[in-house]
């Protein structure tokens, strides 16, 4: 038996990256919310005003590392064939709409509150985010020209 197999428990590595994303991911992002937020916006994440919550619960990094999870393995799966990328487009488009109410109220629990930042959003709104976010990942995977080409 393979060292990698014994590590790796038998999976293919794309379930293991998954993964990796999904639990790093949630400490991850509980971290980095709670040490930015509150730097970037220190009027919003006030604990008079709480437009912004200045620290998010586990459950909220749970379902935001979900999110991120799922959109990292539909980007995977796209990266040869054209159809899969409409279908990665139209999934995204999807997970925008059902994550964007499941996870804004927490986020931002008096801005929803006060009207400042919408409960839910449009379909529109939804292809609008998932465009963004898929021009995000084509620049990503731009790939730099090897020093060969470059140097002639």
């Amino acid at each position: 038996m393979k060292l990698r197999n014994i590590i790796c428990l038998g999976l293919p590595p794309i379930i293991l990256l998954i993964a990796g994303v999904f639990v790093f991911g949630i400490f991850l992002i509980k971290w980095f919310w709670g040490w930015t937020i509150p730097a970037l916006f220190p009027l919003a994440a006030n604990n008079d005003t709480k437009i912004i919550a200045s620290v998010i619960s586990w459950g909220t990094a749970f379902k935001l590392s979900l999110f991120i999870s799922a959109l990292v393995a539909g980007y995977h799966q796209t990266q040869s064939m054209n159809l899969k990328k409409l279908l990665f487009f139209c999934l995204c488009i999807i997970l925008v709409k059902l994550f964007w109410g499941w996870t804004i109220p927490d986020l931002f629990p008096n801005g929803v509150a006060g009207n400042l930042v919408s409960e839910t959003i449009s379909w529109w709104s939804a292809i609008k985010l998932s465009i963004l976010f898929t021009l995000l990942s084509a620049v990503s995977s731009f790939k730099m020209a090897p020093r060969q080409i470059i140097k002639k």
